[in-house]
């Protein structure tokens, strides 16, 4: 009876030692690896869709060790056409996302609903933006826009976003759902969207 029972504590011992380490490996994934978030607006349609719940890369452009969220090891810029995820510190701090689309040196100007990117067409914006003289994206910055400008909801459309307040780069949907009316107890899956990488 005896062995048997230390056989089992052993067993029962055992289980509990891979549930915590397995508990703390996804802490650890979720906190500096993966992170994930909800779309609450159509800024970015057709990329990314209200009510995607998509996974952001944390590493993507560096890790910031706990205590010194001001430094990063392995830091390195986002790059042209990267979907970004940022904390914005001027509008309560809220997490927005939105498309590079230039960077450091890099020359912007909004010109009659087209936005100029080094004097080239980069995106066609809607007219109710008014003109804006050109000037240049200065360091540690990069210039960011939403997909979809006209379903922009009291939220920052476009502008500079310091490297700083870029937390990860959106990497995948993994789930996406819509509901097409109040009555409905469950809303409706969007499998066609499942697991896509947003580009």
């Amino acid at each position: 009876m005896k062995g048997r029972l230390r056989l089992r504590d052993s067993t029962m011992r055992d289980y509990l030692e891979s549930l915590i380490i397995a508990v703390a490996l996804g802490l650890i994934l979720r906190i500096f690896v993966f992170s994930p978030y909800k779309i609450y607006l159509d800024d970015m349609s057709p990329t990314l869709l209200k009510g995607d719940y998509v996974v952001g890369y944390s590493l993507a452009y560096g890790f910031s060790p706990p205590f010194f969220s001001n430094k990063k090891i392995g830091d390195r810029p986002p790059q042209i056409n990267e979907v970004v995820v940022f904390q914005d510190t001027m509008v309560g701090h809220k997490m927005f996302i939105r498309r590079i689309v230039a960077l450091p040196g890099d020359r912007v100007q909004i010109l009659d609903g087209n936005l100029l990117i080094n004097e080239k067409i980069a995106k066609v914006l809607p007219s109710k933006l008014k003109n804006q003289e050109p000037f240049v994206v200065p360091p540690l910055h990069a210039f960011g826009v939403a997909d979809n400008i006209m379903g922009i909801n009291n939220a920052p459309g476009l502008g500079l976003i310091p490297f700083a307040q870029i937390k990860a780069q959106i990497w995948k949907v993994w789930m996406s759902v819509s509901w097409k009316n109040r009555n409905q107890f469950f809303p409706d899956i969007r499998w066609s969207r499942l697991f896509d990488t947003v580009h």
